[in-house]
């Protein structure tokens, strides 16, 4: 009996070890990060603008306005059934052709060779005006766009997510299914963030999260957001 509860415990023991030396990542949130770079981010640096982290604002954002960027996770290995998962920060319905959102199967070091799956959050100018569009983006080119909202507003809070198992594409707009479609150009890659146009406080990021799909999933998913910093007692 001692030496089954003795089993028992050691087998405990270590399923405890295990999850908590595989908690989600935390990106250094207090700490300002202008570019994004390192050992965790990979990054399209200019002339195409950077994407940074601001811990007054907490929030993740371009440096200047009308520049487009993408970065994408790069300290955990993405399997190629990933999902990406943003909050928005802030969103101004007033500014035209200012996007954001999330990335998966997202490859590349610059503007000519950055490629990904971007569910794009924001306003468009022309007809049909869209909200939202899910795009395929290759070698820096806007490629393929495989679905498109030109009736939800985003607000401020709205949860989006991107998904991506084989060759279909889903997203989720707080929870509930949203755009989707197949695509099967994009087999591999990681899951990460990308913007166009806009300062902060018109479009900006609160929360990143990001992993594997359930299918594939070995380690609790990646977790980058902004806790705000408590007053001293």
């Amino acid at each position: 009996m001692r030496k089954q509860v003795l089993a028992a415990f050691v087998v405990l023991l270590a399923l405890a070890i295990y999850c908590f030396a595989a908690l989600p990542v935390n990106v250094s949130l207090l700490v300002n990060q202008n570019p994004l770079s390192g050992s965790q981010w990979v990054q399209m640096i200019p002339a195409n603008g950077n994407i940074r982290a601001t811990a007054s604002e907490g929030a993740f954002s371009l440096a200047s306005s009308y520049q487009d960027s993408g970065c994408y996770w790069i300290a955990d290995s993405f399997a190629n059934d990933q999902y990406a998962t943003v909050t928005v920060k802030n969103y101004n319905s007033n500014s035209n052709d200012m996007w954001m959102g999330p990335a998966v199967r997202a490859s590349g070091t610059n503007a000519a060779t950055f490629t990904g799956y971007v569910l794009y959050i924001g306003k468009g100018s022309a007809a049909p005006n869209d909200y939202a569009e899910l795009y395929l983006r290759q070698n820096g080119n806007w490629t393929t766009e495989i679905a498109h909202d030109n009736a939800t507003v985003p607000q401020t809070g709205d949860v989006y997510e991107i998904h991506v198992v084989g060759n279909s594409i889903t997203t989720k707009r707080n929870g509930v299914a949203y755009l989707s479609g197949t695509d099967s150009t994009l087999t591999s890659g990681a899951a990460g963030m990308f913007f166009y146009g806009g300062s902060s406080s018109v479009r900006s990021i609160s929360n990143f999260t990001a992993g594997n799909e359930a299918s594939s999933r070995r380690r609790p998913p990646v977790v980058a957001m902004f806790i705000p910093r408590q007053p001293m007692q």
